[in-house]
């Protein structure tokens, strides 16, 4: 419990005070670890797809609840990075891997 004083100062002589007690729960804590419904994946991506066109999409589960449970996928740096973006989907825990640059060669992309 935590208890909360207010004052109000008018001038040297008179003085306004209020208390409140708050009690603080802590619902959770951002203590899991996502994961993903697959340990890898496997997709062929063929040249000249436009850009934005969707690659694959990731799914991934974190026990935490809240926003301690929102996802973010991101793509980090790789010798592919610059072809491929991710987009988060919030709502479902899913993350779709999207064409960045036009490709001009297919190829295999292994996550």
């Amino acid at each position: 419990m935590l208890e909360v004083r207010l004052a109000d100062i008018i001038d040297v002589h008179c003085r306004f005070v209020a208390v409140a007690e708050v009690v603080i729960e802590v619902v959770d804590i951002n203590d899991n670890a996502p994961r993903l419904s697959q340990s890898s994946y496997a997709v062929t991506v063929d040249e000249l797809m436009p850009v934005g066109s969707p690659v694959v999409t990731l799914e991934a589960t974190d026990l935490d609840i809240g926003r301690n449970a929102w996802l973010t996928y991101t793509v980090v740096d790789g010798a592919d990075s610059q072809y491929f973006y991710a987009d988060s989907i919030y709502a479902v825990g899913a993350g779709v891997i999207r064409i960045k640059k036009v490709i001009l060669i297919s190829i295999v992309l292994l996550l």
